[in-house]
Parts: C-alpha cells; structure tokens; sequence
C-alpha cells in the first residue's frame, strides 16, 4: 500500500491537469439570451444557483454545539458509508497537494494569462463531446467590481464547425447596472430528436443554428434582497442542415412533413423582458441556507414578414437548506418555462426550448428535448470530502444528484408517464484563486455522459 499511495496520487495528478487543460463550459452567453429573455444578460449569464457547476468548496469546519444523542447513532452508519469517499478525496487530495507543490497550475496560470497587455486576456482552450477542440479568447478590464464602465470581449472557434464572438459593456452605479452587447453565435452540431416527451433516441440528427443579436439591460437593486431587470434585443437566427460529414443531418433523418417548424428559414425580431429577483441564500463558499426566487416575462414579435408573436413565462424556485451533519447541505431547484404563441405562424425550431443550460437534465446530451414547455426539478447533496490546512486553499467538493423533468406544449400534457429522471454525481476542484475543475457523471434511459 505504501507504495501504491504515490502511484494513485501521481495519477490523480496527472488527471486534474489534464481536466484543468480541457476543461470548459460549453453555452455561449449570445446563445442563452437568444433564447431566455429573462435569463439572459449581455455581460454574463444569470447562474441557475443549484446546479453543480456554479457552486464553490467551502472549507469543513467542525462545530461547538451539542450533538443529540440520535444525531450520533445516525453518524455511525453514515461515517461507514463514508469510507470509500473519503478514501477517494485521500487520494484525490494528495495528486493536488503534488500539483499545487510542482506549481503545474501556476505555469498553466503563466502560459494561459497574458499579463503584459493592458486588459486581462486569456487564451483558454475547450474541447470535450462533439464540439471537438479549440481556443477561447477572453478579455475584460482590469478594473475592479465597482462604480464605472467595464468592457469584455470573448472569442471561441472549435474543430467541430463550432464559432461565437462577444462584446458587453457594462456600467455600475450605485443601486443600478446597465449592460449592452452584441454578439454572434453558430453551433454547426445542434442535436434534434423530434419534438415533445416521446422524442425517440434513434432519430438523432444534428443541424446548424446560427444568430446575431445586439441589446441592452438595465438591472435595480431594491430593499429586501430584491432585484429588477429589464432586458430589450434585436436578434437575427436561422437553421439549417449540418454541413459535417459522417453525422446525420436533421433534413436527412426527418421527411419535410416531420420537419419542425421553421427549419431551413431566419426569423427577425425583438425580445423584450422583465425580470424580479429575490435572493436571501447565504454565499459562503456554496449557498448552504437560504432562499433564491425569479419570476420572469418576455415577449418577441418578428420584425420580418412572419406572424410571429410569442410570450415567455418563466419562474424558478430554489431553496438551500443545511443538513444536520457540518458543511452538508441539501440544493433544490424547481422550474418551469412555457412560451405561448400570440400569432397565426407555429413557432420555429431556433426558439423552441431545450435542456440546455440552465436547464440541462444532467445525464442527458444538451439538446435532447425540444418543445415550448420545459419543467424540472433538482435535488442536489453536497459535502466536502477534502481540504487543505487553510482556508481558502485548494480542496475537494463531492456531491450528489437527481434530475427529474420533461418538455411539453401544454401545460395539460405534463405528466409522471412523460417525466425522465437522471442521476449522478461528480467532484470539483477549486483553490484560493478559483481556478477550476469539474468532473461529472450522469446516467439516463439514453446513455451515461
């Protein structure tokens, strides 16, 4: 065994670099704002707060309080359960010290960031899945949070026909934010298995979707933990058949009475939206206590020939609540998004809904489900399963979860029979300067991603 702990941590090691190298997120702001009025922002989308991939490590810290004497017989079984994890986080933890000692991350940190010019540029590279591998050029101000304008500029190509471009500008006053951005996007892989619940998995296709958009929001802060947003865009977006070879294209798969609506065709419009905010979740680390609300509505009419008018409702509901065992917490997340036509022309295949961030239903591929109706529901456990001597230092946060969701084009079709459920888990990797790492399994009826 003493020879085999070193073995494990060099390899634990070398897979966190590795993870560190490639890392990436893969929704573009442009993308989520065509689509969300209400989610949307010009300079960084809005986190949905329970998923995984937002939440920090928080240091595990004992407590002074009494323990009752049924909170020590639970604890027994749990500490059991416990071992495999907390051996898993041993070693885990011990590749990081190797790296953190070797100063890997901190000559990733020296390649990646380009310090000699006037705002902070980074060069990140994205890879993973179907997008294939490519380069993200970030760069923002170096000013810090605060009163004043700030200016952010994103590029990202990948191998896999995958391209989007980004400017936002924001300026912060007291009690008030205001944003504007343009943007262009193209996803030469979007998936389409049919659209509704009973979508099948053999009629995978792929198409490409590509859109430009310009805008602006305007977000206020009021008593209360409340905040407002008003967000108004012009966009441009159309689809069509993938251009890659050996992949199935949606015009190939689907007959043009199977077609979606408005595949093949742009549409032209404006959305307009309003957001209201309610966040009274403690950030300590990770939301560990707490209550995060946001009910919002969107509108969009085509500004081309087409009768298209649509209204977007959306609501999410997410509570944090701490478990009886220290720095343990519970995530929930409820949400439902529903779009209504207004016009005498369908809505088209580019502003159906998808489960995609922030709606992902993990364990399934993004893209999986299309229709005008999303639900889903989350339940997240989260722990610490290993930290360094600070606080603040590198460590290991471990969690737990269950997706539960379906799409739907009436409110009258939701149903147990069409919910799909998912589950995983997965670990992150953060340090003192938030340099990131995530690693995720989820399993569905499909397939484990």
């Amino acid at each position: 065994m003493e020879r085999l702990a070193p073995a494990l941590a060099w390899c634990c090691a070398a897979c966190t670099f590795l993870g560190a190298l490639l890392w990436v997120t893969n929704t573009s702001v442009a993308q989520e704002t065509q689509r969300d009025g209400t989610g949307g922002s010009n300079w960084g989308y809005i986190p949905a707060r329970a998923e995984s991939h937002h939440a920090e490590f928080a240091l595990m810290r004992s407590t002074d309080r009494p323990r009752p004497g049924w909170e020590r017989a639970l604890n027994v079984p749990y500490q059991i359960v416990a071992i495999p994890f907390r051996l898993v986080g041993l070693t885990l933890g011990n590749g990081i010290q190797l790296v953190d000692q070797g100063r890997i991350v901190q000559t990733v940190r020296d390649v990646l960031v380009i310090e000699s010019l006037p705002v902070e540029t980074r060069l990140i590279p994205v890879g993973g899945g179907e997008d294939g591998v490519g380069l993200r050029l970030s760069m923002r101000d170096r000013r810090p949070p605060g009163p004043g304008r700030r200016m952010r500029f994103d590029a990202t190509a990948t191998t896999r026909s995958n391209q989007s471009v980004f400017l936002g500008a924001l300026w912060e006053f007291e009690h008030n934010q205001l944003e504007l951005g343009a943007g262009y996007d193209k996803d030469g892989l979007s998936r389409f298995h049919g659209v509704g619940p009973n979508s099948r998995d053999e009629d995978k296709s792929f198409y490409t979707r590509e859109g430009a958009w310009v805008g602006g929001a305007a977000h206020r802060r009021f008593p209360g933990d409340v905040s407002g947003t008003a967000t108004v865009m012009y966009a441009e977006t159309g689809t069509r058949g993938t251009s890659l070879r050996n992949e199935p294209s949606l015009d190939d798969v689907f007959s043009p009475s199977e077609r979606p609506a408005g595949f093949g065709a742009r549409s032209k419009g404006v959305h307009a939206g309003l957001t209201l905010t309610r966040n009274t979740a403690r950030w300590l680390g990770r939301p560990e206590d707490g209550l995060y609300t946001r009910a919002g509505v969107h509108f969009f009419e085509a500004t081309n020939q087409d009768d298209l008018r649509y209204w977007g409702y959306r609501v999410d509901l997410q509570r944090f609540f701490p478990l009886w065992f220290t720095r343990r917490s519970l995530a929930t997340r409820a949400s439902v998004h529903r779009l209504v036509s207004d016009g005498d022309d369908p809505i088209p295949l580019e502003h159906l809904l998808l489960n995609e961030h922030p709606d992902q239903l993990r364990g399934y591929v993004d893209g999986r489900w299309h229709d005008r109706g999303m639900l889903s529901f989350t339940a997240e456990y989260r722990w610490p399963v290993w930290n360094n001597s600070n606080i603040d230092d590198i460590g290991v946060d471990a969690y737990l979860f269950v997706d539960y969701g379906q799409v739907f084009r009436e409110t009258s079709e939701i149903s147990t029979r069409d919910m799909t459920t998912s589950f995983g888990g997965g670990l992150r990797v953060i340090d003192n300067a938030r340099f990131f790492v995530r690693m995720e399994i989820g399993h569905s009826k499909d397939d484990t991603v």
